[in-house]
C-alpha cells in the first residue's frame, strides 16, 4: 500500500489490476523546479537562474529587477515592494560561498511576519513548497540576514500571475 493512501483506494486498485499513479512529491513543481539547483559563485547570475527555473514554469513573473547587497549578521537588509490584496509571491535569494546560512523573512505593513526561510543554506526560497499569499494591500519587506558568514547576495521577488 502506498504511504498516505486510504486502505480502500489501495485495495481497489490492486483488485482491479490498475497500477496506481505515482503521486507528485509534496509541493510538486514548486519543489522540483529547484531540486537540482546548485549555486555557483556569482549571486546575481545564480538568483536569476533560480528564478527562471521556478518562476515561469509555475506561472510567476519577477516583480522588479534583481537587487544585490552585502549580508551581515548584525543588520538585516530590507527590500520593499507594493502588494495588492490577494497577490501571491515567492522570494529567491542566493549568497556568495562566504555565507553558509542566508535567511529571508517577509514582513507586512503592520510589521507582522508572514513568511520566512526554513533552511540552513546560502540560497533560501520563501516559501519552499509554493507561494505565500497576502490579503492586505500595502508595502511589504523582505529582510535578508546572514546567520553564518558574510558576503554579497542577490534577491528576486516573483508574483503569481
Amino acid at each position: 500500500m502506498r504511504r498516505g493512501s486510504p486502505p480502500d483506494v489501495a485495495a481497489a486498485s490492486q483488485a482491479s489490476g490498475v497500477k496506481p499513479v505515482k503521486p507528485e512529491p509534496v509541493g510538486g513543481k514548486w519543489l522540483s523546479c529547484y531540486a537540482q539547483f546548485q549555486p555557483r559563485t556569482r549571486p546575481e547570475l545564480d538568483v536569476r537562474r533560480l528564478g527562471q527555473l521556478c518562476g515561469p514554469p509555475n506561472g510567476m513573473r519577477r516583480v522588479a529587477a534583481t537587487q544585490s547587497e552585502v549580508a551581515e549578521a548584525a543588520q538585516g537588509r530590507e527590500h520593499r515592494w507594493r502588494v495588492r490584496g490577494g497577490e501571491c509571491f515567492r522570494v529567491f535569494a542566493v549568497a556568495e560561498p562566504g555565507v553558509s546560512d542566508l535567511d529571508v523573512e517577509i514582513f507586512g505593513p503592520q510589521g507582522k511576519r508572514f513568511a520566512f526561510d526554513t533552511t540552513d543554506d546560502r540560497w533560501p526560497v520563501v516559501n519552499p513548497d509554493g507561494p505565500f499569499c497576502l490579503v492586505r494591500e500595502g508595502e511589504y519587506r523582505a529582510v535578508v540576514r546572514a546567520q553564518r558568514g558574510s558576503g554579497r547576495y542577490a534577491i528576486e521577488i516573483w508574483r503569481l500571475e
